[in-house]
């Protein structure tokens, strides 16, 4: 017996190391793995990447519940846009995801420019104008720079000829010719193509035409180029002048992105 209370006695000091680093590593690991499953933003970014939707949605949320000062909010509201907006086509949830990104972010101009943005565009795909018409101006006032202000003011001239106010339409991308930005080739392109279409809308030929001739023979800008020349097309047909069509045609058939258009309609003349 002696002899076994001898041998225990010296064993337990030379064990007490090894236990003690035990209880130091589960320790570490232990306030680690605590330390991992409260990160709900990380959990989240992981089951999006794996595919599992829902449940990065609610972890998201959970998130943006519980952390209220952290860089990520605005990354994880964007996270909940892809989801919501982009995967699950839920304009409604879209829209109430931005209204609440927009009182939280309305004193950083880069941010809420974006936000006040994407909501006039979501509110002119489901038609409603004035509402669109509203948080557009309102975007034109908070833009952060000459390049923001430009694409305000043409998203604006767009919900004004949505909703068929076309002198405001007018109006508005005559504020974006004034812009610095104006003075760049591609936004020529764009900016007299759309005033071409207004007016072409309106019935008013001799300006259409006038507008998309300028963009039309800009060529940094392919696409509203082609855009304009195959309304130009039209232009010339409406004003007999066949000659002037006749060329435009023979001209899109090297750019045009779809030849068979161009093919279709050389037909029909």
């Amino acid at each position: 017996m002696l002899y076994h209370k001898i041998k225990s006695d010296t064993i337990r000091p030379r064990m007490l190391p090894a236990v003690l680093c035990f209880v130091l590593i589960f320790f570490v690991f232990g306030c680690r793995f605590n330390q991992d499953t409260n990160d709900h933003f990380a959990a989240a970014e992981n089951l999006l990447a794996a595919g599992r939707i829902t449940d990065a949605a609610n972890y998201y949320d959970l998130f943006l519940e519980s952390e209220h000062d952290s860089e990520k909010r605005y990354k994880a509201w964007e996270r909940l846009l892809l989801i919501h907006l982009d995967i699950n086509r839920d304009v409604e949830r879209g829209l109430s995801i931005l209204r609440t990104m927009s009182m939280e972010f309305e004193r950083e101009p880069d941010k809420i420019w974006s936000i006040y943005t994407r909501i006039g565009i979501l509110y002119s795909k489901l038609k409603r104008h004035e509402s669109a018409v509203n948080i557009l101006e309102r975007a034109v006032h908070v833009a952060p720079d000459d390049k923001k202000q430009t694409r305000s003011y043409i998203n604006l001239s767009q919900a004004y000829q949505a909703e068929k106010s076309f002198i405001k339409a007018v109006d508005a991308l005559n504020q974006a010719r004034k812009m610095e930005s104006y003075s760049l080739p591609e936004k020529q392109s764009e900016i007299d193509y759309l005033l071409g279409r207004i007016h072409y809308q309106e019935g008013n030929l001799q300006k259409a035409r006038q507008y998309l001739e300028k963009s039309y023979r800009i060529e940094e800008n392919q696409n509203y180029r082609a855009k304009s020349g195959i309304l130009l097309h039209d232009v010339y047909l409406e004003m007999e002048n066949m000659d002037m069509a006749d060329q435009i045609l023979i001209e899109l058939k090297d750019f045009y992105p779809n030849p068979a258009v161009i093919r279709m309609r050389m037909q029909q003349e």
